[in-house]
């Protein structure tokens, strides 16, 4: 091992930033030096770490070259998010029963833990309102212009916002004194609630509907990431639209690229065969005997596999 790195705020995986995600980088020797592959390294350190309670999801991969797309990626698209995140649990424990596929985890999570802030029945008594609550609350957190003085040519603007001691302090918050109408001031518990809640990061949105989308990485060596999906799709899609109804798949990530790339080169094979016999036509100043000779090339092949099946040829 040659170094290892820590990065906070940022996880490619993730696509989002934030405190409550980071990356552990491990630089590597070089391949003649070191005395283990890189996929065995990761399996071991995969088994090394096991499974830990706090996060909510761990990867371990190496950077990969190649056509984009991620070996695993199922998107499904619901009006209702319990029922996405429903089904999106459902999937990944699907996918991690095979061996060879790890890193299984979707881009539906939670966030930090924020406070909520509700008013309490009977509140607009006092002639408070939750706009009013709001804006105070903001002026206090993020400060607001309580004066400008003029210093010479300069103009200076005074900021007051709560000590950064007392922001964290949820005794403060909830005596933090709302003022009325009147000038009186009465506490924030005492007409509003106060609830600890996790929400969602990022709510995807694709033709207007709320999407989850499922990722995972496969080890060539033990699985299909093509045999992985045709499976998927013969034993869990219907069961899943049954159990959840209205909802949809699509499939992202290599099983797309691989369609993508297959449709292409199949354009391509068409419009090369048309150039050739385009010459031919040109060179023989007929229609049919380049007809004749391109379709000999397949026979060709043919008898070439053959006769090498028959010398014992390899």
């Amino acid at each position: 091992m040659k170094q290892i790195t820590s990065q906070f705020n940022t996880n490619r995986d993730a696509n989002e930033s934030g405190p409550h995600i980071a990356t552990v980088r491990l630089d590597l020797l070089s391949a003649e030096i070191r005395n283990t592959l890189i996929d065995e390294f990761i399996d071991a350190w995969r088994e090394d770490v096991g499974e830990l309670a706090d996060p909510i999801s761990m990867v371990f991969k190496q950077p990969t070259m190649g056509p984009g797309g991620r070996a695993i990626e199922v998107r499904i698209a619901h009006d209702d998010l319990d029922m996405l995140k429903a089904a999106s649990v459902e999937i990944q424990q699907y996918l991690n029963e095979f061996d060879g596929v790890s890193g299984v985890l979707d881009d539906m999570r939670l966030g930090k833990e924020e406070i909520l802030v509700k008013l309490r029945p009977g509140a607009e008594s006092f002639g408070v309102n939750g706009q009013m609550i709001a804006s105070q609350l903001r002026a206090a957190f993020f400060g607001q212009t309580a004066d400008e003085i003029q210093v010479g040519v300069e103009n200076i603007k005074i900021e007051v916002k709560l000590d950064k001691q007392d922001i964290g302090d949820i005794q403060q918050l909830s005596n933090f004194p709302i003022f009325l109408a009147d000038g009186s001031q009465v506490p924030l518990a005492s007409v509003a609630t106060l609830d600890f809640q996790r929400n969602y990061v990022r709510i995807q949105r694709v033709n207007g509907l709320r999407t989850v989308s499922v990722f995972g990485d496969v080890d060539t060596s033990k699985a299909s990431s093509t045999d992985i999906i045709r499976q998927f799709q013969t034993e869990e899609v219907a069961k899943l639209q049954q159990e959840y109804p209205g909802l949809r798949f699509d499939f992202e990530g290599e099983t797309k690229d691989s369609a993508e790339t297959g449709a292409s080169m199949a354009k391509g094979f068409l419009l090369g065969l048309f150039g050739v016999f385009t010459i031919l036509s040109y060179q023989f100043r007929s229609y049919l005997e380049p007809f004749v000779v391109m379709l000999a090339i397949p026979l060709a092949f043919i008898g070439v596999v053959w006769g090498h099946l028959l010398l014992g040829t390899r």
